[in-house]
């Protein structure tokens, strides 16, 4: 009996010195995986990591002579790209669906790049002005300031005078993440002014309007991809304005190229004609006497 429970007291004392060890391993491990610090979720891109048009914001102003007087400022990242000359195509007209071109007079008023004066040369083609903004030799994003009118930019329709306008013009190469546009026109009251964002016709409006009295304000709500644009379009009632866009239809010149062709024909023909007959007069129509 005595042996039994020396072995008994033995087997405990080893028993318990086991469970204390375990115990104090798992203390120490618990508490240090309490400290260890929670893993974090990984950052997102960092901006500037793609090529884009980071903001597009432009205040215009359409006076009773039809002009509309326009001050861009766009900000233009390169992200990973090198620095390069950037296109920008401002839409001064369009064809209608009778075949007209309409066409305003583009004039650049002023230019800046980083808020310092810059020299630009416009090249008009057609209903385009190209505009090349140089890239610079500051670092980061550059912010570009153009000032120009286009005039007239109004078309007097059979029921109303209609404005139609290209806010970023023709489809940028690159993303426009944010445009905004501040529309007043002093005296006049338009009516519905609808935005339109999306390639050329499209019917997409992923953009804002809030009007008040001769004050419009539009807003994106979408990035615009590579070769979307904002437009705008409202009407007038009829007579608001005193110059409109100078149309013409391409069909209705044929008569007056075909009596220009012909004039010009004339006009070549009669002196030709004159010299031939002064010729054959000097001509003597028999030899003379020896």
């Amino acid at each position: 009996m005595y042996y039994t429970n020396v072995m008994l007291n033995l087997y405990l004392k080893n028993h318990l010195k086991f469970l204390s060890v375990l115990a104090l391993t798992l203390c120490i491990n618990t508490a240090s995986f309490a400290a260890e610090p929670t893993p974090l979720p990984s950052p997102s891109a960092a901006p500037g990591a793609t090529e884009a048009v980071t903001d597009f914001t432009s205040t215009a102003e359409l006076t009773h002579q039809g002009t509309l007087d326009v001050h861009e400022h766009i900000t233009y990242d390169f992200g990973p790209a090198d620095p390069h000359t950037i296109n920008h195509r401002i839409l001064i007209g369009y064809s209608d669906d009778q075949g007209n071109l309409l066409q305003s007079k583009f004039v650049l008023l002023s230019s800046t790049q980083n808020d310092q004066p810059l020299a630009l040369h416009p090249d008009i083609n057609g209903t385009v002005a190209n505009i090349n903004l140089p890239p610079g030799s500051s670092s980061g994003p550059r912010r570009y300031s153009l000032h120009y009118t286009l005039s007239p930019a109004v078309l007097a329709g059979p029921d109303a005078d209609v404005f139609k306008y290209s806010v970023t013009g023709l489809g940028w190469t690159v993303p426009i993440n944010q445009v905004s546009i501040v529309l007043t026109t002093p005296g006049l009251t338009p009516q519905t002014l609808t935005c339109y964002t999306g390639a050329g016709g499209s019917t997409t409006s992923s953009c804002r309007v809030s009007e008040h009295g001769s004050t419009s304000s539009i807003v994106t709500d979408a990035v615009l991809t590579p070769g979307e644009s904002l437009s705008l379009y409202t009407g007038f009632p009829m007579h608001s304005f005193t110059d409109y866009y100078n149309s013409w239809n391409v069909q209705s010149l044929w008569p007056f190229l075909v009596a220009a062709i012909a004039i010009i024909a004339m006009l070549i023909a009669i002196p030709l004609l004159l010299r031939r007959r002064k010729h054959q007069t000097d001509i003597p129509d028999s030899e003379p006497e020896k």
